[in-house]
């Protein structure tokens, strides 16, 4: 008695189909192809994922226990089924077949996933997961959670790992003693637990994958193909761990139409998942590794109020999170790693460093423009001219380490991808069968690394604003240089915080109208509920001034140490919708 088992089994199959030409043409010296050629390509996913879960729920007086015991397991693969032919009769999307290009350059191939490098033949997950529930007459609870989990991304022997957790509330308005009228709930609540994650790290990262077709090299006298490792192994990964302890409190007031919930994290995520940096003469990619420990602290506020003014329903909800990011360890002597890098020479954008938050932004500070020769010589240290070779319209940066040079040793934290604090809020009212809700989120005080703004290319296009606010004579701007693809000294060239840009934002996400037909009328008809609504998603979105990006909230593209990155984003869509939805 009281003891439930549940067994799912979901099969999935998906399919892609791609198909694909380009013409042949010449822009620059760099942009061009010299053959038209045609692609056409399947992609077919298949994954089977086996749930099973046991319940059993027992009380004895006011003893209360539930336990969940269960496993779950999940594969998945990949295979791709490719044509490609170049040389087209015709440059025309009519005849972008296969049969269409010449003969002789026609080619297919079957490929599975280890060939194809998306992942391994078979992507597998495995849990064992328990979770034990007790309550004494609704006032103390507990919850004992542990799994264990597993994953083919590591080498064998490391790839489960065992999470545990536990959390304990006391309902104090439960007691006996409690008579305060105003307040109908009030709970303390307590936990700390651990979770882990394999999803950032790639697959085969555990032994050194050969990548062929890298290198030519003569052998004999004979042009060879050469084959090299592409990326250094690390058969000693493990998972990434978060641990977090959580105090919270939770309230409802006045007659239930005021509740307030909020908490104080501390979350430390340790053996973190990053790539590691290494010096170019090793001729390879660096290897993922373990790294350091990295912690988060902050609170979490929600808040609520929900009443009526005669046939006036409406509601506020407003939730509000702070949070601190810094990296407390790190393996090696320097206790940093390079992040990322673009461009020329690869120069770096953010770091990894102990004492800062993880991915800061890296580079060097600006001083405002040079307008004209005489700022460039004013412009020293213990007398040394610091920027000898800068015109007017060139960044003038700061001597940080005051050794009278402008160098590497100089580049500093120039911005903080993490914001300071989260908010959102939710309006809700309805009055005679019409109902409006709106909900308002944004951020405060995160940075983005405007990369679009760089200064080492000359052949693309800019956006518009960078030929109206550039420094194109003395006193028009004191904040974007010269356009000019040269190097003075490194100096338009460099990293510098004039590509950073405040992303703080403020974004209607939803606004929704609705109307429902009176009962009386639909009832006529056997209908239980008639709903019209018109929706509309991200109308409208408020920055600072300053900020030139599509979206300000790009978030994380390149793992751990890439958030913040814009490259290049289109805008969050604005979506509308008109609907209706009918209850029988």
């Amino acid at each position: 008695d009281g003891l439930k088992i549940k067994t799912d089994l979901f099969v999935e199959q998906a399919y892609v189909n791609y198909s694909d030409w380009e013409p042949h043409y010449i822009f620059t010296g760099t942009a061009q192809n010299q053959t038209s050629s045609v692609t056409k390509r399947v992609d077919q996913y298949p994954g089977i994922q086996w749930n099973n879960i046991l319940t059993y729920d027992k009380s004895l007086g006011n003893h209360n226990f539930g336990l969940v015991l269960g496993t779950s397991a999940r594969t998945n693969k990949a295979n791709r089924l490719q044509a490609e032919g170049t040389d087209m009769f015709l440059e025309n999307e009519n005849f972008a077949h296969i049969f269409a290009t010449t003969a002789e350059t026609q080619t297919a191939t079957d490929q599975n996933t280890e060939s194809w490098n998306i992942m391994p033949r078979e992507k597998r997950l495995m849990s064992y997961f328990g979770r034990l529930n007790y309550n004494y007459a609704e006032r103390y609870l507990l919850t004992l959670i542990v799994r264990r989990d597993g994953s083919n991304k590591l080498a064998a022997g490391n790839r489960f790992q065992t999470f545990p957790s536990v959390s304990a509330g006391w309902i104090i308005s439960n007691e006996n003693f409690w008579g305060f009228a105003p307040v109908n709930f009030l709970k303390l609540r307590a936990s700390w637990g651990q979770n882990g994650n394999i999803e950032s790290l790639d697959y085969f990262q555990y032994v050194s994958l050969i990548e062929v077709g890298v290198w030519n090299y003569y052998f004999n006298d004979v042009l060879s193909t050469g084959a090299v490792p592409s990326t250094l192994s690390n058969k000693d990964l493990v998972w990434e761990t978060s641990e977090q302890i959580d105090i919270g409190i939770d309230i409802r007031m006045l007659n239930n139409k005021l509740s307030l919930s909020a908490d104080y994290y501390d979350k430390r995520t340790k053996d973190l998942l990053v790539q590691a940096s290494t010096p170019g003469i090793t001729g390879n990619n660096a290897p993922w590794i373990n790294a350091g420990e990295v912690q988060n602290t902050g609170i979490e506020i929600e808040l609520s109020y929900r009443d009526m003014i005669g046939e006036l329903k409406y509601g506020v909800n407003v939730n509000f999170s702070t949070n601190k990011n810094e990296v407390l360890s790190y393996g090696n002597e320097s206790g940093s790693i390079t992040g990322v890098g673009y461009g020329t020479q690869g120069r770096l954008m953010t770091m990894f460093e102990v004492g800062y938050p993880i991915g800061y932004f890296f580079g060097f500070q600006s001083d405002g423009i040079f307008q004209n020769e005489e700022e460039v010589l004013g412009h020293t240290t213990n007398g040394v001219v610091l920027q000898p070779r800068a015109e007017p319209g060139d960044v003038r940066f700061v001597d940080v380490n005051g050794d009278s040079l402008i160098n590497d040793e100089d580049r500093t934290m120039i911005g903080n991808p993490h914001p300071k604090f989260l908010f959102g809020m939710g309006l809700d009212f309805e009055y005679k069968g019409f109902d409006l809700s709106l909900f308002f989120q944004g951020t405060y005080g995160n940075d983005i690394y405007n990369a679009r703004k760089r200064y080492d290319v000359f052949d693309v296009n800019l956006e518009t604003w960078i030929y109206e606010e550039r420094w194109h004579g003395e006193g028009t701007s004191n904040e974007y240089p010269r356009l000019y693809y040269g190097d003075a000294l490194n100096g338009n060239w460099n990293r510098s915080d004039i590509l950073i840009e405040d992303a703080s934002y403020l974004r209607l996400k939803d606004l929704r109208l609705g109307y429902t037909i009176p009962k009386k009328i639909t009832e006529k008809a056997k209908i239980d509920r008639l709903y019209f609504f018109v929706q509309g998603t991200n109308l409208l979105t408020f920055t600072k001034k300053g900020f030139h990006g599509s979206n300000p909230d790009i978030g994380a593209i390149w793992g751990n140490l890439g958030s913040g990155l814009d490259f290049g984003f289109y805008p969050a869509a604005k979506t509308y919708q008109i609907g209706a939805k009918i209850t029988f």
